[in-house]
């Protein structure tokens, strides 16, 4: 990297412009360059053509962990919404009998974590957090409101009083009920291991892993689970992934039975979301905030430090930061419900563009023709071996390190090369919703209607 920053021939006519975009937005010209283009090719910005250097060494790493995190969250996801859709079901879509229903198997989750960690002080009866979140519903300081309090009123006058009963409780489960349970404590057991690595050997902070685990997703006090909320948790995790700071938990609990949030699935969604985030992408971001650092440190050693080569540090480390603060925001922040139907109509569109036998067989026939005259032996191998189109091809793709999985197996969300889907709509942090006052409105599932943390700078992409 010190050597393209040495070398570096910025291209007139991006710095041209560039320098015109900052003489408004106030940034650096070159921050402002990097920005029009796809990181991947930022040496290209700076006049680099035949290496890759820069990416390489900055970013190309966040984009080979970001891809194999999301991944696996998606598959975590995509069990947790067949098991929250199979529940539903059950109860033949009544929305109130299904977020019922959620409410118990939380209630339940938490008092089996309480039972089996017997003297824990991090841990405390079902029924504590349930007079807890009904209190804080209570005064209004909660996104959830009063139906959501009756029902969990309801929950302690029928399995319990001063504790849950939870055997009672689990005989009141449907079979579907039971299934998800079954599959949310599966998900909560796989993310043990990981997290009790990333404190040992990341964080450099050894963590007990409890019994039983139930994420604790404490509601906000603002009246609504808004974007403060989301930025304090991105502002604290961005923090913790400096390579200078030491080693914190950001998941510790204090102790006390705090107002939580009882939808399950967005708990568990949103507990595995946070020990990916640190099993993932906790080593990748400080080794490339660290190579920065390190650059600077070597030019300042050289001595005689140009005002170009220092600025061109300056812009890739903005760079990054923005791509963090993007991608940590994507990661945590819940979808609103425009967002998500922006995603379905967009989805459909391009469905229906495909739905047509002649679309389709030009759609097939220009992508493959590409592929044949771009790389001519590596489409034989491809063709030759056919498991690249089963689930194998996605372990082979996360093995090597691609920056390109959700592109090639996008799961759910159809694309293109051409298409970056994280600009129209992103994956959602929260599966959560309020009970409705009428049990006949079918609400939009999985929708929050919370608020993204605005944007003000646009996006930079990590991959092609």
């Amino acid at each position: 990297m010190l050597d393209s920053i040495i070398k570096a021939v910025p291209l007139p006519v991006s710095t041209f412009v560039g320098k015109i975009k900052a003489g408004i937005t106030k940034n650096n010209k070159f921050f402002e360059s990097i920005k029009r283009n796809p990181l991947a090719y930022i040496d290209q910005v700076f006049g680099d053509f035949q290496t890759t250097r820069i990416y390489d060494a900055v970013f190309k790493p966040l984009a080979q962990a970001y891809d194999t995190f999301s991944l696996e969250m998606k598959r975590v996801d995509e069990r947790l919404t067949n098991a929250q859709e199979a529940v539903m079901k059950s109860f033949k879509n009544d929305p109130n009998k299904a977020r019922m229903s959620s409410y118990k198997m939380m209630a339940y989750m938490l008092q089996r974590e309480f039972e089996a960690n017997p003297d824990n002080k991090q841990v405390n009866p079902a029924a504590d957090f349930i007079r807890a979140t009904i209190d804080h519903i209570n005064k209004g300081q909660s996104f959830f409101k009063g139906k959501d309090a009756e029902m969990l009123q309801q929950i302690l006058d029928d399995f319990g009083g001063e504790q849950i009963d939870s055997q009672k409780l689990y005989d009141s489960f449907n079979k579907a009920e039971r299934n998800a349970l079954a599959v949310m404590e599966d998900i909560n057991k796989s993310m043990g291991s990981k997290a009790v690595f990333t404190g040992a050997v990341i964080r450099g902070r050894r963590v007990d892993a409890l019994n039983q685990y139930a994420h604790h997703n404490v509601l906000s006090t603002s009246g609504q689970m808004d974007r403060s909320a989301d930025v304090s948790i991105i502002e604290a995790y961005n923090q913790s992934m400096r390579a200078s700071t030491k080693a914190k938990n950001l998941i510790e609990r204090t102790g006390a039975a705090t107002p939580l949030n009882f939808d399950v699935f967005s708990s568990v969604s949103r507990g595995s979301r946070f020990t990916l985030t640190d099993f993932y992408l906790t080593e990748p971001i400080r080794t490339s905030r660290k190579t920065i650092s390190d650059t600077r440190k070597l030019l300042e050693e050289r001595g005689d430090v140009t005002k170009q080569e220092n600025e061109i540090v300056n812009a890739v480390e903005n760079a990054l930061e923005l791509t963090l603060d993007d991608l940590l925001t994507r990661t945590f922040s819940q979808s609103t419900m425009l967002e998500n139907v922006i995603q379905y109509v967009k989805k459909t569109g391009y469905r229906l563009v495909l739905a047509s036998g002649t679309r389709a067989m030009a759609e097939g026939a220009s992508n493959l023709a590409f592929a044949a005259i771009y790389a001519p032996k590596d489409f034989a191998v491809g063709r030759a071996n056919k498991t690249v189109l089963g689930a194998v091809g996605i372990d082979v793709m996360s093995n090597l390190k691609s920056t390109q999985i959700s592109r090639m197996y996008p799961n759910e969300i159809l694309s293109g090369r051409m298409i970056d889907t994280s600009v129209l709509g992103e994956k959602a942090g929260d599966k959560g919703g309020r009970a409705k006052a009428m049990s006949l409105i079918k609400p939009l599932r999985y929708t929050t209607g919370c608020y993204r943390p605005q944007r003000k700078e646009s996006r930079l992409s990590l991959t092609h």
